[in-house]
Parts: structure tokens; C-alpha cells; sequence
């Protein structure tokens, strides 16, 4: 068996998951604590923790299905109530279990909280810590965009509406004469003319991991859940990736590892809905302490003191998303970055969305037509 290669921050995770206990949903989570489950094949430590407002029902279906070394959280809505709404107020327990991890003798050295609808692929997450390696550095935070499967099969941007006007444009809708145009970028990081540190750090991330291989052959994706088969769904997802390789990456076929690209070029997102986030250990010690961590603060309307009002914003927004603008670097909106490449086509070079960048939203709840490969950073 090929070892494939594990960035050190992928060395002790912790993974918190929010459930809402809802019988329609329940094959979706399962969905998600599959791919968690899977990560523990190639990390050395992966701690599950499910925070829920049933963990009587819930510790029942996890023992039913044979999940184990999954924690459960009980969330106490009477002492924890602030929205009004269990399932919001849900939303926001996880940053308790964070601060009291910090420090803890698991030693984490990456926190990722994700809804229990969102699928991470384990290449998204390898493809996170390595580009994090060179942007936390300079004050960046290697986010994610979501997608979901539409109608005609492909995968979509379900918040492309929010950047539209700001960073994405759909090249469905680019007529013959925009086209002879030259592209404008707004808010991109080219880390090989950023800065002399973001091209030290840049060319250091090439060398360590040349060799970075992060997906098992697409056709022998066969895994257990303790003696028992589960779902191919992961193997779908893989074809997916290896379908749309990038240009200039390792093309893979059935059969093949492929390496995992090292991105140097990163769009800052303007409204960077996603539902998750993804920190190091060291990046939350300094978030933790700013006022947005605070359920309180940034629940709240009145959060002028870091120049963005969020009255307007969604609850699950204001619980994630939020955090993206605690100490953006100069000139940019929020921490958030995801990565783009060039695609030369028409004799011009377009700058595509990086599909090591997504995730899947596994629940349609939106019906954007824009797919990804339509997707062009502005």
C-alpha cells in the first residue's frame, strides 16, 4: 500500500460537528461522519465530537451503526439560549469545546467545525494545510467554497450570488465582446510577485511536498466502518476531483495516485459564506481572543469595531463566517482566501476555481446555475 503524504498539521485533528437532530437529515450526517471517520486512515489522531440537542437518540444510532471514538456533546438549550432558536443556538456551542481544547494534551494542531450537511473531502483538507503552510504566515486564512450537484449532474456554486459582483463572474454569461477584454482582478494574491516572503515560502512548500499525494487510487476506494461496508459515496466524489484535474497538475486515471498541487495564486472572498471553517491551533490562539468570538458579539447587529456591520447576515453565517474577518491583512476584506489557477484557452489564460477548494454541500438548498468550471475570478 502507497502512504500517502501527511502535511505535520494534519498530525492531531479535532473535528466538531453540529446536529440538529432531525430524522431528514440523518442519512446526510452520516454522510459527513463517513468522511470524517475515514480521515483517522490517514492521520494518527482524529478526534470526533458531534454536539447535538438529542445525544440520547444520537449515542442509539452510533451504536446501531457501529460508530466508534465518536464524543457526543449534549447541548443544553435552556442554559444556552440566545437566538430563541434551538438550532441556532446550537450553532454556536462548538466555540466553547474549541476554547477548552486549546490547550489540551491532545495537542491538536488543526480545529475544523463543520456542519452536519458538508462533505470535506480528505484532498481538500491535505490541499488546506498545505497551502496554509505558506498563507498563515502572511495573515491569510485558506478557506473553501461550497458546492452542490444540480440538476444536469454538475457540481454548482451555491454562494456564488454573494460574490457576483465582487471576485466571480459565470463565463456563461461573458458575451464574444467582454471576452476580448482583458481581466480585472480584485483583492487576488500572486504569491510569486506578493511579497519576497510569500516567494520564499511559496518556493519552500514546493520542495517539501513534490511528493504530496492526496487521494488513494479512484478505483479501489473500498472502506469498512468496523467490519461493515458502507456507501461508495466517497469513491464518486474522487472521480469527481480526478475528472477535472487542474492544468499544469499531475493527471491521474483509475488506478493512479496523483499529487496534490502547491496553489500560489488566491482570490480574498468578499462574503465568505461557507457553513465551516478550518484553523490552525496557532491561528486560533489570537482568534479566541478578538471580540467576535464571542457568541454575544457576534450574534449581535453592533460589530462596527472591525468596519462590518452584519445586521443583514443569516444566524449560521454569523456563527462561522464571522471569524474570517478577525485582523485581515492590509487592503483585504477578511482573512479568507481560496485558490484559482489559469486554464489558456482562446488564446487568452482564464482564472478558474481550484476544485481543491471545495467542499459539497450534500443537502440541494440552492439552485445557482453557475457550475464550477463556469466560474471565473474577477
Amino acid at each position: 500500500m502507497t502512504m500517502l503524504h501527511l502535511p505535520s498539521l494534519l498530525g492531531s485533528v479535532l473535528v466538531i460537528v453540529s446536529f440538529h437532530w432531525d430524522l431528514l437529515k440523518i442519512t446526510l450526517f452520516r454522510v459527513t461522519l463517513h468522511e470524517l471517520i475515514e480521515y483517522r486512515v490517514h492521520s494518527p489522531l482524529v478526534d470526533i465530537v458531534v454536539v447535538t440537542d438529542r445525544p440520547e437518540a444520537l449515542a442509539r444510532l452510533l451504536h446501531d451503526f457501529r460508530y466508534e471514538n465518536i464524543e457526543i456533546h449534549a447541548f443544553n438549550s435552556s442554559s444556552r439560549q440566545f437566538t430563541g432558536q434551538d438550532k441556532y443556538d446550537l450553532l454556536w456551542e462548538h466555540r466553547d469545546i474549541v476554547k477548552e481544547r486549546l490547550h489540551s494534551v491532545r495537542n491538536y494542531s488543526t480545529f475544523m467545525y463543520v456542519e452536519d450537511d458538508t462533505l470535506v473531502p480528505w484532498s481538500s483538507l491535505v490541499s488546506w494545510a498545505i497551502d496554509t503552510e505558506v498563507l498563515e504566515p502572511l495573515g491569510f486564512t485558506r478557506g473553501i467554497f461550497r458546492t452542490e450537484i444540480n440538476h444536469t449532474g454538475q457540481r454548482s456554486l451555491n454562494d456564488f450570488y454573494t460574490d457576483v459582483a465582487n471576485h466571480l463572474e459565470c463565463s456563461s454569461n461573458i458575451t464574444k465582446d467582454d471576452k476580448n477584454q482583458s481581466p480585472h482582478y480584485v483583492d487576488t494574491i500572486h504569491l510569486t510577485d506578493y511579497s519576497e516572503e510569500s516567494r520564499r515560502l511559496l518556493q519552500q512548500s514546493k520542495e517539501k511536498h513534490k511528493s504530496a499525494y492526496c487521494l488513494p487510487p479512484a478505483h479501489s476506494v473500498t472502506f469498512h466502518s468496523h467490519n461493515r461496508p458502507y456507501s461508495s459515496h466517497k469513491a464518486l466524489t474522487y472521480r469527481r476531483i480526478v475528472k477535472h484535474t487542474n492544468p499544469g497538475s499531475h493527471q491521474m486515471t483509475d488506478g493512479q495516485l496523483h499529487l496534490c498541487p502547491v496553489h500560489s495564486h488566491f482570490v480574498n472572498l468578499y462574503t465568505p459564506f461557507q457553513g465551516m471553517w478550518i484553523f490552525s491551533h496557532t491561528q486560533l490562539l489570537k482568534i479566541v481572543e478578538d471580540k467576535l468570538w464571542d457568541r454575544w458579539t457576534s450574534y449581535g447587529k453592533d460589530t462596527r469595531h472591525v468596519g462590518q456591520e452584519f445586521g443583514n447576515w443569516g444566524l449560521p453565517e454569523r456563527s462561522t463566517s464571522i471569524l474570517f474577518f478577525v485582523n485581515p491583512p492590509k487592503g483585504f476584506h477578511t482573512t479568507n482566501v481560496v485558490p484559482f489557477y489559469f486554464l489558456d484557452e482562446d488564446n487568452r489564460r482564464w482564472p478558474r476555481l481550484s476544485y481543491y477548494g471545495s467542499v459539497e454541500h450534500t443537502r440541494h438548498a440552492y439552485d445557482i446555475n453557475c457550475t464550477v468550471e463556469e466560474a471565473l475570478v474577477t
